[in-house]
């Protein structure tokens, strides 16, 4: 009913409303028509419809909050380590400091703003969190939404270009790969990402239902301006990211098995390299997970995306497929889930890579810190110390002779 009325007064359907009354973000999405009730169009039905829970409404419902603990919990306690003395004198700890703070933003401020608009309305029969959806917090929650995750994603880029010159371009490390480098980019990031999204609080409106109920949403004004708007970013914060983390990799990793067959032949080099490998490492199994855990959500995106174009050029007659608006449905919520993941697992993948971060860790849980112990970590036992070997023992073997790039 929705859709045919979408479909009749020729409006276009944004990326959520395409999923009709199975989705409580399409209200009165793409409804032109002022105070209108939620009944003259069927919104009524359709909110008494998602009390009835299915398979993936219970995943999400239930496993929301504890994605959500489990990534406060982790990325706090990371950025507490990456902020130590040990770790902020690294480049890529600083990185690393600003993707947890970026994570732990973008959990508060995206995944449990969303899930406490959805859940009230399954657990507690329509009674929402009226706070969310009054004006002035809903513009303010929407714009630090949007600039937090865009901050996750290309932290993750940034961090790989870092990666990428101190593998295969070693002649420039010392220039490019510093602590005050670090801290330029990533103000650099902070205040595009402000500018770049400085659009969704000025096409953000709340719009009364009826009774109590109201509907933080699109500005209807501008709906089609909204929905290019948020196209592109879904985009930016997805497929283009995917792309420099691919290719950079690709490159890291070639630059990875040359430098191993030369190890062979030469053992002190490969012991100075063995901290700087164990950090590229990590860098490799963030940025494979940050496409693991995007990448599903993306696609189903992409695939809503196209279906919402069928349908403003075809009759709902003729598309007829409500099973598979369910089954897209289901697969945007178990999406939507493994996407959150993404903002919980790094911290795992530090205390699994990183011996020097574990070291930390240990330390961190058994309240014993010295001072006098944690400034004697040797290249040995932390891949960040030997980063710094590395480089000073490179340019000692470059004094007067020439060396490929390769060789490092």
């Amino acid at each position: 009913m929705n859709m045919m009325m979408m479909m009749e007064n020729n409006q276009t359907p944004t990326f959520e409303s395409v999923f009709g009354c199975q989705t409580i973000d399409y209200t009165f999405e793409n409804i032109s028509i002022d105070n209108m009730s939620a009944s003259q169009f069927g919104a009524e039905n359709c909110l008494l419809d998602t009390v009835q829970m299915d398979v993936g409404d219970k995943i999400y419902a239930f496993s929301t909050p504890v994605i959500f603990a489990m990534g406060i919990l982790g990325n706090s306690i990371s950025l507490k380590i990456f902020l130590s003395k040990n770790f902020r004198r690294q480049a890529g700890g600083v990185y690393l400091a600003s993707l947890s703070c970026a994570d732990i933003f973008a959990l508060v401020f995206y995944v449990m703003t969303e899930w406490l608009k959805k859940i009230p309305l399954f657990l507690m029969y329509r009674r929402k969190i009226p706070v969310l959806d009054t004006e002035g917090m809903c513009q303010m929650i929407q714009f630090l939404s949007y600039t937090f995750r865009f901050l996750s994603s290309w932290l993750v880029v940034i961090f790989t270009v870092e990666r990428y010159i101190g593998v295969c371009h070693p002649f420039k490390r010392l220039e490019w790969c510093t602590t005050k480098t670090a801290r330029r980019s990533i103000g650099f990031l902070v205040i595009l990402s402000l500018a770049i999204n400085s659009y969704k609080p000025a096409l953000t409106k709340v719009y009364r239902l009826h009774g109590d109920l109201t509907k933080c949403t699109g500005n209807l004004d501008y709906r089609y301006l909204s929905f290019v708007l948020d196209s592109i970013y879904a985009v930016s914060i997805t497929f283009v990211p995917f792309v420099f983390i691919f290719m950079l990799n690709v490159l890291i990793i070639r630059a990875l098995v040359r430098l191993k067959r030369r190890q062979k032949t030469n053992q002190v080099k490969a012991k100075e390299a063995v901290g700087r490998t164990d950090f590229t490492l990590l860098l490799l199994m963030i940025s494979f997970c940050f496409i693991a855990f995007k990448l599903p959500f993306f696609v189903i995106w992409c695939q809503q995306f196209f279906f919402t174009i069928k349908l403003e050029r075809s009759d709902l007659d003729e598309i007829n497929d409500h099973n598979r608006l369910l089954v897209m449905k289901e697969a945007l919520n178990i999406s939507r889930i493994i996407f959150y993941m993404s903002y919980v697992t790094n911290f795992f993948l530090y205390s699994f890579v990183g011996s020097s971060f574990r070291l930390e860790l240990k330390r961190l849980l058994s309240c014993r810190h010295k001072k006098g112990r944690s400034n004697n970590w040797t290249p040995q036992r932390t891949y960040l110390r030997s980063e710094i070997s590395h480089v000073e023992s490179f340019h000692r073997n470059t004094t007067g002779k020439h060396q490929s790039i390769d060789e490092v």
